[in-house]
């Protein structure tokens, strides 16, 4: 983290909670986290952050800040990009074909 202390913290549900014990199936679900790839934000504090180190293993956690600019990253590559320009013929000016 930075200097400054994040005020909210990106989870997101990386593993399945299939096969996990109930206890740490109980911290998941508490978070707000059900499916997989679900994505909940936290506020950071100790509670939360000792919840978080119970299921580090399942999750991905990212400050405010870090999910922010992922975002505008995935945003900026998906841009769509103008047309290419096809410079193709009139088809009266074609030769006719070979055979």
């Amino acid at each position: 983290m930075s200097s400054a202390a994040a005020k909210t913290l990106v989870v997101t549900l990386k593993r399945s909670l299939i096969g996990v014990p109930h206890k740490t199936k109980a911290v998941a679900l508490s978070l707000g986290l059900r499916r997989v790839n679900q994505t909940v934000e936290r506020p950071n504090n100790p509670a939360i952050r000792g919840q978080l180190w119970k299921v580090k293993h399942l999750v991905d956690v990212k400050t405010d800040e870090q999910a922010a600019s992922q975002v505008r990253a995935t945003l900026q590559r998906l841009r769509r990009r103008a047309p290419a320009v096809a410079t193709h013929q009139p088809l009266t000016q074609r030769s006719a074909p070979p055979f």
